[in-house]
C-alpha cells in the first residue's frame, strides 16, 4: 500500500512545478530524495514489521494482514496463533495511508484547478474577456484532475469496503469480489490512460477517420518523442536554479541588448569560449597603427 503515497508525491510534484514554479533540478536534488525515502521507507518498514509480527495470513480473498485462524479474537474458545491485533495494523498499514493520500490528492487537484481559474480571472479582468483557448484549458485541467481522483477511488474503495465488511462478519457479495480483483491491480493502467488522454484527443482531432487503436499508438509515439525533445531543455533549464548562473545570464542579455554587434549565431552561453578566446588574444601592433606605411601604401596605390 505504498502506491497511494506514490500518487501523493506525483500530485505534490505537479503543484510544485505549476504553482510554485520549482525547477526540476531543485526537485530532483532537494525534494525527490525525501519523497523516495518516505515511499520506500513506508513500504519496507511496514513489510518487515508484518513479517516480524507474523501478521500475513490468508483471509479467503488474498494474503495480507489477518488473524489466524480467521476472526479468532472474536471466538473465545479459539486461540490466535498468528496475526494478533491484525485489525489495528490494518488501519495503520492501509487505512490511514489511503485516507491521507486521498485527502492530499483531492486538495492538490482542487488547488491546481483554483490556481488556473484564478489566472483566467486575472486575464479576464486585464483584457476584458476570456479567450476560448483559456476556457478550453480550464475544462481540460478540471477533467484531468477529476479523472485522477476517480482512478484513485475506483482502485482503493474495494479493498477498504471488503475489509470493513469482513470485520463485521458480513460476507462480501461475489460482484464486489470481482470488482476488487478487476480494479485493484489496474491503477497504473488508469493513470496511463489519463496521462495520454490530451495527446489522444489531439491526434483524434487531426485524424478523425482513424480507429481507436491507431490513434492510441500515434499518441503514445508522439508523447514519447515530445518527452525526448524536452530532455535537453530540461537539462538546460535545470542549471538556472544557480544564482550565479542567473546573474551571468542577465548580464549577457544586457550586453547583447545594448551592443547587438557582439551577437553571434553560435553564442549559447554568456562565457562562450570562442568569444573569450578572441577577446583575450593579443592584437598585432602592425595592424593597430593607423600610420603603418605598408597599409598607407596599399591603400594609396592604384588598382591594377
Amino acid at each position: 500500500f505504498s502506491v497511494p503515497l506514490c500518487n501523493c508525491m506525483v500530485c505534490l510534484y505537479v503543484i510544485l512545478v505549476v504553482r510554485f514554479k520549482c525547477t526540476e533540478r531543485f526537485i530532483a536534488t532537494r525534494l525527490e530524495p525525501v519523497m523516495q525515502i518516505i515511499v520506500w521507507g513506508y513500504a519496507l518498514g511496514t513489510g518487515l514489521l508484518g513479517v516480524f509480527l507474523k501478521l500475513y495470513n490468508s483471509n479467503s480473498s488474498f494474503c495480507w494482514v489477518e488473524q489466524y485462524p480467521h476472526d479468532c479474537s472474536d471466538m473465545p474458545h479459539i486461540k490466535c496463533t498468528r496475526g494478533k491485533n491484525a485489525y489495528f495494523y490494518k488501519w495503520i498499514f492501509a487505512g490511514v495511508t489511503i485516507l491521507f493520500s486521498f485527502i492530499i490528492i483531492i486538495v492538490a487537484m482542487t488547488w491546481l484547478y483554483c490556481y488556473i481559474l484564478g489566472n483566467r480571472r486575472k486575464m479576464t479582468a486585464r483584457y476584458g474577456r476570456s479567450t476560448a483557448t483559456n476556457d478550453c484549458q480550464l475544462r481540460e485541467v478540471g477533467k484531468q484532475a477529476f479523472l485522477y481522483v476517480a482512478a484513485f477511488v475506483i482502485t482503493f474503495v474495494w479493498p477498504m469496503t471488503i475489509s470493513i465488511q469482513r470485520h463485521y462478519w458480513i460476507t462480501p457479495p461475489v460482484w464486489e469480489l470481482a470488482c476488487f480483483s478487476l480494479f485493484f491491480p489496474m491503477q497504473g493502467f488508469w493513470n496511463f490512460l489519463i496521462f495520454i488522454r490530451p495527446m489522444y484527443n489531439r491526434v483524434r482531432r487531426q485524424n478523425p477517420d482513424w480507429c481507436c487503436f491507431w490513434v492510441l499508438t500515434a499518441a503514445v509515439s508522439r508523447e514519447a518523442k515530445r518527452q525526448q525533445q524536452m530532455q535537453p531543455h530540461r537539462a538546460r533549464d535545470s542549471r538556472q536554479w544557480s544564482h550565479k548562473f542567473r546573474m551571468n545570464r542577465i548580464l549577457s542579455d544586457c550586453s547583447i541588448q545594448f551592443f547587438p554587434t557582439f551577437r553571434r549565431k553560435d553564442e549559447h552561453h554568456p562565457r562562450n569560449p570562442e568569444i573569450v578566446r578572441s577577446a583575450s588574444s593579443p592584437v598585432n601592433d602592425l595592424d593597430r597603427s593607423p600610420l603603418n606605411p605598408e597599409i598607407v601604401h596599399s591603400a594609396s596605390s592604384p588598382v591594377n
